[in-house]
């Protein structure tokens, strides 16, 4: 029997917005749901492209699919590559502190990249342009439904006095049993929501449509209230401006200016860490990190900001504990140096900032080189203070958005 695409794109939207909604469970309501829950929903998809449609859809063969999907995995996956590379060094200067967790957790790291990698190629090749409007739909009613959960919990009140205050000090100020704004902040959905805001304030022409989704994910993001994913809108609003179609400069001068000062950031902001300085600014003009800064403090003492560190291997950050017991985390760019060295973390920078970018180039066009550019800004700055590395809604977002841009692109040139 054939499944018709409506109804797989119902499917889609119901699974996507179950997942995504699994979260807020999880985060705000300690329900008890599997950890690997995403699991179910990139099984799905996965199992319907492989076993069930691939073998019978000729426009999964279509040049325009094919082609986007090569870029898109060429460029989400060399970053592991480069991992790997620095991994198998790491373990061999390290060699002592190897253990059978090292192996598990590098494994399980490359295991789950590749299988959110493998939905979107999937969902791609069933949906294609429809899927970033389908994932779109999905996120909106599943922030619907974190919104009835916020009132159904603390009240319509609560709601109204400090859920739509994010900014507020009862917002900001921790109390026993969680307040409104606490399930508002959604964490991967919020940042995943950044995406396609870029994506359609970089567009050229806009509809109507396309108004009322900038207007919609500003009020997610507004709600979600991540402190570090609002300056990283700025700042793209800001490059946006130069890094455009009308700028007399071209796409290489742009990713390579990009890729210089990415690495003068994230070198000043692991120095400023590795020396204490950070605390001492934090201190002076008053910054709150919630509750980041000591984290840093102990990550500091299992890397050498210096050309000369090696790292100790993927995953081996998030294994690290220091006598303190002190929670790690909040900052893929301390775990990414930690595991991959001085070396390897340039590496995975320069590739994305430069190789990468110059590749979409040469496949594709000028334009969809500056988005690439535009998005992946953004993702490093999320890197700074969080975890969106690993995040499933987070990397979805990233990868569609790209797809999308790359395939119209593909359709039109074929169309003319």
């Amino acid at each position: 029997m054939r499944i018709g695409e409506k109804t797989l794109g119902k499917l889609y939207i119901l699974t996507m917005t179950l997942t995504l909604f699994a979260y807020t469970l999880i985060k705000s309501f300690n329900v008890a749901i599997p950890w690997y829950y995403t699991y179910f929903h990139c099984t799905i998809w996965i199992f319907i492209y492989v076993l069930v449609l691939h073998q019978n859809n000729q426009n999964f063969k279509s040049m325009a699919v094919v082609k986007s999907r090569k870029i898109i995995m060429r460029v989400f996956s060399m970053p592991y590559l480069i991992f790997l590379f620095f991994t198998l060094l790491g373990w061999i200067i390290y060699i002592n502190d190897i253990s059978l967790h090292n192996l598990t957790r590098a494994l399980s790291n490359n295991i789950l990249f590749f299988i959110y990698l493998g939905t979107v190629i999937a969902t791609v090749s069933i949906f294609k342009e429809k899927l970033i409007d389908y994932t779109f739909i999905s996120i909106s009613v599943s922030y619907i439904l974190t919104i009835i959960a916020a009132i159904a919990h603390y009240g319509i009140g609560n709601f109204i006095e400090i859920g739509l205050k994010p900014f507020s000090e009862a917002a900001q100020t921790w109390v026993a049993g969680g307040n409104a704004a606490n399930v508002l902040e959604t964490h991967d959905l919020t940042f995943a929501v950044g995406f396609y805001l870029i994506y359609f304030i970089s567009k050229h022409y806009k509809t109507k449509k396309d108004w009322g989704k900038i207007i919609w994910c500003m009020a997610l993001i507004y709600m979600g209230y991540k402190r570090i994913q609002l300056a990283a809108i700025l700042i793209i609003i800001v490059a946006s401006i130069f890094i455009t179609k009308r700028s007399k400069k071209g796409i290489a001068y742009w990713s390579v200016l990009c890729t210089v000062g990415v690495l003068v950031v994230m070198y000043a902001y692991i120095a400023f860490i590795d020396s204490g300085y950070l605390q001492i600014l934090a201190a002076r003009y008053n910054i709150n990190f919630m509750g980041r800064l000591e984290s840093y403090n102990r990550m500091s003492q299992f890397f050498d900001f210096s050309p000369l560190y090696i790292g100790r291997g993927n995953g081996a950050g998030k294994l690290l504990k220091p006598a303190s017991g002190v929670n790690l985390g909040h900052s893929d760019i301390l775990y990414n140096f930690i595991d991959y060295g001085f070396i390897g973390f340039t590496a995975w920078i320069i590739y994305c900032f430069y190789f990468a970018t110059r590749y979409i180039r040469i496949h594709s066009n000028p334009n969809i080189s500056r988005l690439w550019l535009l998005l992946t800004i953004y993702a490093f700055i999320t890197y700074l203070t969080d975890n969106t590395q690993n995040y499933f809604a987070f990397q979805t977002c990233y990868m569609i958005t790209l797809f999308h841009a790359l395939y119209t692109d593909q359709c039109t040139i074929q169309n003319k």
